[in-house]
């Protein structure tokens, strides 16, 4: 198995972002999917399975239905795996900054708080 720097997907991202720099150093606008402070791996590839894989592979299985049968259901996993990637580090976000952490969790609180009151304005409307 070839170590993790060496795969090609992170020799492709590491190219991706030092396009990012370079145009930083030119004094250029930083092309799509490139700029190191703001690309989210997850969230790219999420968009890029959903919105160009998916949409062309589907159509591709029209015409040969094995691709539906047997390409479309990887895609899809591939997705739910990158949708689970997304959730897991932003609960390591949170977990190493704790008042981000605790701001959320005051505000889920506050929610839940929110919808209880909804939830007995409903009941005592139904008496």
């Amino acid at each position: 198995m070839m170590p993790y720097s060496e795969h090609p997907y992170i020799l492709r991202l590491l190219f991706t972002i030092s396009t990012g720099d370079r145009e930083v150093e030119l004094g250029i606008p930083i092309s799509p999917l490139c700029d190191r402070r703001t690309v989210k791996r997850a969230d790219s590839q999420i968009g890029f399975l959903k919105f160009v894989i998916r949409p062309t592979y589907a159509l591709l299985g029209e015409i040969l239905p094995r691709v539906k049968e047997e390409v479309i259901p990887i895609i899809d996993r591939n997705i739910n795996y990158w949708t689970r990637e997304k959730s897991r580090m932003s609960l390591i976000t949170l977990t190493q900054h704790p008042a981000m952490g605790n701001a959320m969790m005051r505000a889920a609180d506050f929610e839940k708080q929110n919808s209880d009151i909804g939830e007995e304005q409903e009941e005592e409307e139904e008496h």
